[in-house]
Order: C-alpha cells, then structure tokens, then sequence
C-alpha cells in the first residue's frame, strides 16, 4: 500500500470518489461488496416514506423514559441520508438518488431539533446526534455538493451555523469538552470538521473552535490509560475514537500535515485496542456496554494501519456490512467505502494481550483448527459505562461464547439513572462472580480490583485479582480469584480463595451461560452449541449446584435468554479455596470424550 495516500485522508475520500466513478472494475472485493449492500438499502428506501418525527414521539421520553419510539424513526432518516449520499458518489448521474436525497436533506433542515430526547434541554442544545448532522452536512456538501441546488447547499449551511456552530461559539464551554469518553471526541470533533468545510473564509471563528475541539480530544485521551485500553467497550472504542480519527486527519489537513496528537504513543495504543478485544470473527470482548457481534469498520482499520504498523487488519468475513450500523452514521460509513484500499486481511492472531492499566487479560489460541478465547477483567465499578463486574470472565469456542458477558442494554432513562444495577446486564447478579452474604458487588470507584499477578508463557497465562473492595459483606475478610488459562488444552482453572471472620457467611458462585446445562454425571456439567462445548468439573461433595433461565431485553429490544449456574457451599466457610475448571471442547477433537 502506497503510504501517501493516507497522509491527507480527505484527499483520499476525493480520489476514491473519483476512483469509484471512472474504474468502477478496479474496486477491490470489499468495495464491491459494500456498494452492492448499499444500492440494495438505498433502493429499498426509495419505496419508503421519509419517517415522521412528531413531538407526541418526542415528548415519550420525558413522560416515560422509553428512548426507542423516537430514535428507530431519527436513525432511519440518518441511515437514508448516508446510503442515498453514497449512492450519488457511486452513481451521479443517476436522478433518483439525486432527488431522493435532496428530499431527505430538506426534511432533516426542517427537524425540531437535532438532538436526541434523551439529551435535549433547549433549542441551543448540541448532543451527539447534532454534532455528527453538522458533520454529515458539511462534509456531503463538500464532496457532492456539484449534485445539490446551490439553495439546498445554502441551507445545509445555514443550519449547521444556526443549530451548531453558532451556538458552540456562543457558550464560554460546554460539559463534554472536557469529558474523558466518547462524548467529547464525537461531539468535538464533528463539530472541528464542520468548521474546516463551512468556515474556510472566517479565520477567527474556525481557530476558536479548533483550538476547543483540539482540548477536548485531550480530555478524550486522558481516558484512557498508557495500555490503550477502552473501558467503555469495545463498540465505544469503533465510535469514540473513529470520530478522533476523522477530525485529526481533517485537521492534519487543514494544517499541512502538522498533527501532534497523531503522533504520540498513547495515541498508537489506542489504535491497537481493537486487535486486543476480539475472540474470533465478529465475536467481541463485551464488557461494559458493548455488543456481543461487532463488524470491524475495515476503512478506519486501513488508515490506522498506514499510520501504525501493528495495527492488524483482519480477515473479510470480519468487516462491518453497510447495514450493521443501526445509527446509519455518515462519517464511517463513507470512509468504510472510500478508504478500503486493499483486501489484503488475515485472522486475527493467536496472541496473549495483558493491559495491565485496564486489569484486562484477553487469550486467543487454536487447536485442531478451532479457536479458544479467553477473556477477564478486573478494574473498578466507576468506569465509563460500567458494569459491576470484577473478576469476570468469557470462555468461547469459535468466535461463539458459551461463558458469556451479556453486553448492553436496552438505553432507558432509568439505565443511566440510579436503577442502572436493577438491570440485569449492568448488575454483578448477571455477571460470571460470586454473590456474598446475599450482596451483590457494589458500584463505586472505591469497589475495584487490586491486580496480584498476571503473566503469559507459551502453554499457560494467569492473572489473580484481589477482589475484596468489591463487596460490602461485614463478613467477608479476604477474597482473591486466580485465572489459569492453559491455552493449548483450552482449559481454565478457576481458583476462588475466601477468609471469612464469621462461620455464619454465605456464598453463591453464579457463572452465566448461553445454552442450558445438562449433567454428565455429579461432578460435570456440560453446555452445547452445535459442535462446541464446554465441560464444568467441580467438586459436588462440597457444592450443590442449581440453575435457572433469565431473561433481559438487549440493546435493540430483543428479549434474550440466558442461564446462571450457582454453586452453593455444603458447609460453612471460614477459610476455603473452591475450584472450578472449564474444559473447551469441539466433537472434531480427538480428545472429546
């Protein structure tokens, strides 16, 4: 790959445009694949009526505290703006997808607001939604603005001035400036990029408002620990710092190449996080508010890689389909198509990654021609997007989890209030740790892990995790978990050591999975997928073991079943160590029993 391309990554959506357009044979595989999904979504819409956003469905949040009514009809506005607009690169000559998003464009100039419900207080509101509108406006009119009425164009601008830019000057500075998450990257950044494109001849007003979205993409990084690690979850890192990406190569060239933050070893350990959090394919390290699929943005990822070599750009059957994107957001979606170069993926790697900051340790390995992974975490329960979750832990097979994190939510008020932890999935009751004493972990910066040890060796990684401060047991005196993973078998040995001051204290080991267990015999328990499986050994002289379906309703409304297993202790604990092991298993291994 020609390096010089990605220096100037705006120059490159130019010359991808013009590529698309004048060798449309010259497409590489993934590029083909990604036009086609997106002329059979913009086709689609075309059938479609523009969505209707009324102020009764707005208003639903603040009566009830329900995000969805209103945000489905928002985002299918937004995704028929991206794939319309993509279409008219694609194809510019062709008059209905020219109409079709002048017809979108006006509706979207004609909103209320711009804003989400859920972050709106008044007209001069800016959340992310708004911010990322003004970018996609701007930016559609820089790059196909020939294919708009310039009185369509004039508008575009005028309310990204009225509804953005403007009111961003106006306030001395605003709560996400200086936010150390998503927020302050997408918003600041989306409102930086807006600026270069509409603000070329104000000078004074255009640095103003770079040199805010510059500090505030340094209360971004301040987020994050020298491993790079994102806490917020995988998902989070995809969007926060891809709006950190686009905005510091606008800006880098907008000043002639000139970019300090691009450059520093933070900045690469971040890039490389993605690499570090994936099982197998899709398949993710979903702590926190994370999906448990999540397709790689392979445009984000073939810029990163020009910039750092290291970043590892993975396998096509890894990359993210036009459609995945439920917000229907411009800005990855046309760099997606535009900066795709080559395909030119492999696999993800069979590698041990140790962030010691984060407290995570994630493990691929291979036997046989399957994938083991292993994933676990420590941390505190004060992070961004928090789960109360220390010491848990994922156990998959081929990309498919049979131990498992529950991932995110569906988005209520009451899931950012003070009910957070009556949610199952933010709750440690739905995580793979123990309850004490009837108690749950608490939430907290002050509820966090002390990492003991954590090593890797070619056969065996481990990592043990004081856990104590999780819990607020009177009782509870000392509790250390200690992970051995030996990769080559795909076997983890769980070793739970509690101290206790009173005979009187109780304890329920939960461990959570996908499929309902079934008994081999008193001591095994077995949970199978397809060809997959895993086998639970313990010791049932001492445990008693029982299980229960649940359910949750997921991101996206979806009510979902899951198992916890719970082991209860025969006898009283004062002084114990209770051992699980976890034997992964596919029928095409020569050992399966």
């Amino acid at each position: 790959m020609n390096n010089y391309h990605f220096t100037n990554g705006l120059l490159l959506l130019k010359r991808g445009i013009h590529s698309l357009r004048a060798n449309p044979e010259s497409r590489t595989n993934l590029n083909k694949e990604m036009v086609q999904q997106i002329e059979h979504e913009a086709q689609k819409l075309l059938h479609e009526q523009i969505p209707t956003l009324d102020m009764d469905t707005f208003d639903l949040f603040k009566k009830t505290g329900s995000r969805q009514q209103y945000e489905q009809l928002y985002f299918a506005r937004r995704k028929r703006l991206t794939a319309l607009a993509l279409m008219v690169i694609i194809q510019p000559c062709e008059e209905r997808y020219v109409k079709g998003l002048q017809n979108i464009i006006e509706a979207i100039c004609e909103e209320f607001t711009w804003c989400l419900p859920a972050h709106y207080d008044d007209a001069r509101s800016i959340d992310l939604f708004a911010a990322e509108t003004a970018f996609t406006l701007a930016e559609l009119s820089e790059l196909i603005g020939e294919r708009l009425p310039e009185s369509l164009r004039q508008r575009m601008r005028q309310e990204v001035l009225h509804r953005v830019l403007e009111p961003f000057l106006a306030e001395e500075s605003i709560w996400w400036e200086k936010a150390e998450h998503n927020w302050a990257s997408v918003c600041a950044g989306s409102i930086g990029a807006a600026a270069i494109y509409y603000l070329k001849d104000e000078q004074e007003k255009l640095e103003a408002i770079l040199q805010r979205s510059e500090q505030a993409m340094i209360h971004y990084l301040d987020g994050f620990d020298d491993d790079g690690a994102c806490k917020e979850g995988y998902s989070y890192w995809q969007y926060g710092f891809g709006y950190f990406i686009y905005f510091m190569d606008l800006l880098r060239a907008y000043r002639n190449g000139q970019s300090r933050l691009l450059a520093t070893e933070k900045v690469k350990q971040i890039a490389l996080f993605q690499q570090k959090c994936f099982l197998s394919g899709k398949s993710v390290v979903n702590f926190s508010d994370s999906l448990p699929q999540v397709g790689v943005y392979m445009g984000l990822t073939q810029y990163l890689h020009a910039q750092y070599k290291e970043v590892h750009i993975p396998e096509e059957n890894a990359a993210a389909a036009f459609h995945e994107d439920h917000c229907g957001r411009w800005a990855p979606a046309v760099r997606n198509l535009l900066w795709t170069m080559e395909d030119n993926g492999a696999p993800w790697p069979t590698e041990t990654y140790i962030m010691k900051q984060a407290q995570w340790l994630v493990s691929r390995a291979e036997r046989a021609g399957s994938s083991f992974a292993f994933a676990a975490k420590g941390g505190h329960n004060a992070e961004p997007h928090n789960h109360n979750d220390l010491g848990h832990f994922i156990l998959a097979v081929d990309g498919h989890s049979l131990l498992v994190d529950a991932g995110s939510g569906l988005y209520t008020r009451d899931y950012f209030g003070e009910k957070r932890y009556e949610y199952i999935c933010a709750s440690s009751a739905g995580h793979s740790v123990p309850i004490i004493d009837g108690e749950l972990q608490q939430p907290g910066s002050h509820s966090r892990a002390v990492l003991l040890q954590c090593e890797t060796s070619d056969d065996v990684d481990s990592m043990t995790l004081d856990l104590r401060e999780a819990y607020a047991s009177k009782h509870l005196s000392g509790f250390t978990r200690k992970f051995q993973w030996e990769k080559t078998r795909g076997r983890l040995v769980l070793h739970d050591k509690f101290l206790s001051n009173s005979q009187s204290m109780s304890v329920i080991e939960r461990f959570i999975v996908a499929h309902k267990p079934e008994t081999l015999n008193p001591n095994q328990l077995i949970i199978s997928h397809q060809s997959a499986s895993v086998i639970i050994s313990f010791d049932s002289a001492e445990l008693a073991f029982e299980s229960e379906a649940f359910e949750y309703i997921d991101h996206f409304g979806k009510r979902t079943v899951l198992y916890r297993l719970d082991f209860r202790p025969t006898a009283s604990l004062t002084s114990k160590t209770l051992t699980f092991t976890f034997e992964l298993r596919r029928e095409s291994d020569s050992s399966f029993q």
